[in-house]
């Protein structure tokens, strides 16, 4: 009996002992997420009205800026490059390289520039805002007037211009072959567009379930999600970001003067226009607005 007495003490104590019960040996502490927002510096070359943004793979952050697109090494803050352009705004980087290509140009008649060199494609006769490639052939652009260009490297002098069915594109995200188009202006939406239905009654367009969106502009796509840059308004006051969940359309604010822990300056986004994802932060141009508050900085958010 005080056999079987011993060894029932000793199976219990090695029971307890390995829940974690009365020792060290216990689970880990649980580390708890903090949607912590902070500044990128960009001290080497200062920003004065950043717009869109996009990461190469090997952590480079490449932005338009008032008069020129410049790219930073975001692990030391050094500047890569810099391409002066005149009125610059999408920017997208060639998969598998660290190829830059970006609009801009004179107003009216824009154009498509790659590592400061123009690219000869046909006059546009248009303002060209975002840019996005589905493969390193295949290349959109959108062009204010209500159309989206698809070119291909290999065939760049014939571009197929497709008509949006309503609104004026503005920034484009490829995700799994589709392009996601953010119409300018209040109380939009988002479009999804196929490149392979464009001759379709919709042309290929077709509104994403997301609702509106107060001015938005950039869209960064992570896994199951999608984040949208809302301007606010004209002005670029009370911007915030938007996070919705692709599946379903689940639509929430995730970062606002109000949501997150701001450990910046002053708190608040001033007209947020381009966001970019790299090593688990959403990165957020910040441009102007009437309050000035962060205006002209890149910001950091903690993902989860």
């Amino acid at each position: 009996m005080k056999q079987k007495i011993s060894l029932l003490v000793a199976l219990l104590t090695s029971v307890l002992a390995g829940c974690g019960g009365g020792g060290s040996g216990g689970n880990p502490a649980t580390v708890i997420y903090e949607k912590t927002i902070t500044g990128f510096s960009t001290v080497n070359h200062p920003l004065t009205s950043p717009k869109l943004m996009t990461f190469s793979g090997s952590g480079l952050l490449t932005v338009a800026d008032s008069a020129s697109v410049v790219t930073f090494n975001v692990a030391s803050g050094a500047v890569v490059s810099n391409y002066s352009i005149t009125n610059p705004f999408g920017v997208a980087v060639k998969p598998g390289s660290n190829d830059v290509y970006y609009t801009g140009g004179v107003s009216g008649n824009q154009g498509v520039f790659l590592n400061g060199q123009q690219i000869p494609i046909p006059n546009t006769s248009a303002n060209l805002y975002g840019i996005a490639f589905t493969t390193a052939q295949d290349w959109y652009v959108a062009n204010v007037a209500g159309s989206v260009l698809i070119y291909q490297n290999t065939n760049q002098g014939n571009p197929v211009s497709v008509p949006v069915p309503s609104g004026f594109p503005s920034a484009l995200v490829a995700n799994n072959g589709l392009i996601y188009v953010s119409l300018a202006g209040p109380g939009a939406s988002i479009l999804s567009f196929n490149p392979a239905a464009t001759g379709a009654s919709n042309h290929g367009f077709t509104p994403l379930p997301w609702g509106t969106f107060d001015f938005p502009n950039g869209i960064a796509v992570d896994g199951e999600y999608a984040y949208i840059a809302n301007s606010g308004d004209s002005n670029g006051n009370n911007g915030y970001i938007s996070r919705v969940k692709i599946s379903d359309g689940t639509k929430e604010v995730f970062a606002s003067s109000s949501v997150g822990v701001w450990q910046t300056t002053g708190v608040g986004f001033c007209g947020p226009s381009g966001l970019a994802i790299y090593d688990k932060y959403l990165y957020v141009s910040n441009g102007t607005c009437t309050s000035a508050i962060n205006q002209n900085q890149i910001l950091k958010i903690k993902l989860q």
